[in-house]
This record gives structure tokens, C-alpha cells and sequence, in this order.
């Protein structure tokens, strides 16, 4: 029995990979898709999180509910960081969004990881202030190497940024 809730849910998974890939073509189908943010499979919420990342409907249901996941500081890290990598994608900007993430990145319990992504989405949004990168900068101890060379790498495409805004 344990096999066939596995395969069902690998395979509502493999779906929501799917139609995340047709793109804008199914935007549609992102109101149901919110919905499985909810569901009690972390490969189902993570899936969901980036099939509606990828249809790119930023709607406010579906905002509302990517911010509603993004709370849930119990689900795995993969569910959370497609929940933040979808909020960067739809680009909304508002101010409840950017509040959110920012609460979300200055949050010194929140995981580093959850926060490099952060990091990434404000960059994205425009959002990313002197105040951020010292954020930024305190994260290079933890986590690793890996860790690290990721924020590292985020301060160096915030830099290139500027040299190409200033030119």
C-alpha cells in the first residue's frame, strides 16, 4: 500500500512538473495549483510551488498563497526555497511581497539557504539596499563552503549591476 502512495504522489509531482513547463499557456490552471500548496506531500508542495512559478501568474490568490507557504517555517527547504524562487519569478513587487521577503531575509533564524534565496528575489525585484548586502555579507561563514561562495557570488552580481547602471 505504502508503494502505491508513493507512486501517486510522484507521479502528481511529475504532473505539476508538466504543466509548469507549458509556461503562460496554462496560466489557468495556477488557481488549482495553489490549492496543492496545502497538500501533506512535501515533493507535491515543492512541485506546486514551482509549476506556478513557472506559469507566471501573479495573481493575488496565488501571491496570497505562495506568502501563506513561505510562513510555514516547518516544510522542508526545497518547498520553501521553490516558494521564494516562485515569488522572484512572478516579479510582483508590492509592498506586502518585498515586506515579507524581507522580513523573511533579516530573519536571523531563518535558514541561510532560504535566505540566499531571499537575497536573489530582491535583487530581482530591485529591491536590494546597502542594509541588504550587509545582511548579505554576515551570511559568508555559515553554511559552508558552498554557502559562502553563493553569497559571495550574489554580492559580485549586485556590484556588476551597479557598474552597469552607472555606465
Amino acid at each position: 500500500m505504502r508503494e502505491v502512495v508513493i507512486a501517486f504522489t510522484t507521479d502528481r509531482a511529475l504532473a505539476l512538473i508538466s504543466i509548469g513547463s507549458i509556461g503562460s499557456a496554462a496560466k489557468v490552471a495556477a488557481i488549482s495549483i495553489a490549492k496543492l500548496l496545502e497538500d501533506g506531500s512535501d515533493l507535491v508542495r515543492s512541485s506546486a510551488a514551482d509549476a506556478l512559478g513557472e506559469l507566471g501568474n501573479a495573481s493575488e490568490l496565488v501571491v496570497q498563497a505562495l506568502l501563506s507557504r513561505l510562513s510555514h517555517k516547518s516544510d522542508d527547504v526545497e518547498v520553501r526555497s521553490n516558494v521564494v524562487e516562485a515569488l522572484g519569478k512572478l516579479g510582483n513587487d508590492s509592498e506586502l511581497v518585498v515586506q515579507e521577503l524581507l522580513s523573511c531575509f533579516t530573519n536571523e533564524s531563518e535558514l541561510v539557504e532560504i535566505r540566499l534565496c531571499v537575497a536573489e528575489d530582491l535583487i530581482k525585484l530591485d529591491r536590494f539596499d546597502q542594509d541588504g548586502i550587509s545582511v548579505l555579507e554576515t551570511l559568508f561563514p555559515y553554511g559552508g563552503r558552498d554557502v559562502g561562495f553563493h553569497a559571495r557570488a550574489i554580492l559580485q552580481s549586485i556590484t556588476k549591476g551597479k557598474e552597469l547602471k552607472e555606465n
